[in-house]
């Protein structure tokens, strides 16, 4: 049965260089179902000079070619390649064939809501978090729901 996972991680632990030098800003992962070749190219950036988004984002090992898609007032819309490579949580998302549904980042921390198709997928999930030593908080599992419409 598919199964929605909220958990959160501390603000250093993804993507570790954003929140180093800046405060009130805020991130916003677009939501996409990952793909074998990538995951989540885009992201919102709210409250922050553009120059400062790319140097920021720029120091991070798991991120390369930032551009800026779009800006509307002060959120900008931007693009890049995150490196599989980088052992890190939207590779553990790929990895584990689970969909981020949302990804919010403060300095105070990151709170992620995710789908996975079956409960194996969200254990495949937590091993990967634990053997790359990423600290994740569950804060709420639940069995995917018949929509309203449907049960009528």
């Amino acid at each position: 049965m598919a199964t929605i996972v909220e958990f959160t991680v501390n603000a250093g632990q993804f993507p570790g260089t954003i929140f180093k030098n800046v405060e009130d800003v805020t991130v916003e992962l677009e939501r996409v179902v990952p793909k074998t070749e990538g995951v989540v190219p885009y992201f919102w950036i709210e409250d922050m000079d553009m120059a400062d988004i790319v140097a920021q984002f720029s120091e991070h090992p798991g991120v390369r070619n930032i551009t800026v898609v779009d800006t509307f007032g002060s959120r900008h819309l931007m693009k890049c390649k995150w490196v599989r490579k980088y052992e890190g949580i939207l590779t553990g998302l790929a990895k584990s064939d689970i969909v981020l549904l949302s990804a919010v980042g403060t300095e105070d921390g990151w709170r992620f809501e995710i789908r996975g198709d079956d409960a194996d997928s969200i254990s495949t999930f937590k091993e990967y978090c634990e053997c790359n030593d990423i600290s994740i908080d569950i804060t709420s599992v639940s069995a995917l729901t018949e929509p309203e419409a449907a049960k009528s």
